[in-house]
């Protein structure tokens, strides 16, 4: 993932994040909170904390397909700087 080796600190945990998120069949957040307890939704934007909750990951999420599309992996200042609502519309 290019992302991660821009955040090479990271490539570890959006690896293991990857493995989970991979073979999930989560219906909602309800469900995906299972697995990743501090997911949250913005829209249609899930934000996902990584490696101690020092970086996050944004996905377009498509529950009805069972889909999750990739956006962006930013640090927190990053993160504040995004207008998340407008990563997926």
């Amino acid at each position: 993932m290019i992302a991660a080796n821009r955040h090479a600190r990271c490539l570890g945990a959006v690896s293991r994040w990857y493995d989970l998120v991979s073979v999930l069949e989560s219906r909602n957040l309800v469900e995906l909170r299972r697995t990743f307890p501090s997911a949250d939704q913005v829209g249609n934007t899930l934000v996902f904390n990584i490696a101690g909750n020092n970086y996050r990951l944004l996905c377009c999420v498509d529950w009805a397909a069972q889909r999750l599309f990739f956006r962006s992996l930013l640090t927190h200042a990053e993160y504040d700087c995004t207008n998340v609502e407008a990563i997926c519309p």
